[in-house]
């Protein structure tokens, strides 16, 4: 992040590296680093308080529901920039394409592709680290539901796996 800024501060403002170095700073550095400083700062606790199982249960399914109505929110911004795209482009994936990652397209469109995959990416390691038969999930239902909404029903069914594991125990 240093060199990064060291760049940002030294580069032509009117280069493409100084383009990359700002979108890359301001966008995918900020999600990954951010959370490492942050955790780095205010170390957990050494005392552990458990809550009860009731209170776990209960957790878990308020957090299913919030992954839920998040996915619904995000299945119809899919279906929505879907029929945008639709209604630009039809068919031609070569001049969406181009659009969005070609030469000639905007480089504030590019680094908010950057950010998105970015995003992407890092919510399904998330999942993966939870289990990785839902990250394979998500992967597999975004196309079909987009990226959010994939995620969010992947992570909404991490939690019910979590409440039947304590309804078990």
């Amino acid at each position: 992040m240093l060199i990064l800024t060291i760049l940002l501060f030294t580069l032509d403002t009117k280069s493409y590296a100084w383009t990359l170095t700002a979108g890359t700073l301001g966008g995918p550095a900020v999600v990954m680093i951010a959370p490492t400083v942050l955790y780095w700062l205010d170390p957990p606790s050494q005392t552990s308080t458990t809550p009860s199982p009731l209170a776990q249960k209960q957790s878990s399914q308020l957090i299913a529901m919030a992954y839920g109505a998040s996915g619904v929110v995000s299945l119809l911004g899919w279906y929505f920039l879907l029929y945008v795209a639709w209604t630009r482009y039809e068919t031609n994936v070569a001049a969406f394409l181009s659009d969005v990652w070609g030469a000639t397209s905007n480089p504030f469109v590019r680094f908010m592709t950057i950010d998105a995959l970015v995003l992407w990416l890092a919510v399904l390691i998330h999942i993966g680290f939870r289990n990785v038969g839902s990250a394979v999930e998500a992967v597999l239902l975004t196309p079909l539901f987009g990226p959010g909404a994939a995620c969010a029903m992947a992570l909404s069914g991490v939690e019910t796996m979590e409440e039947q594991k304590l309804k078990r125990d």
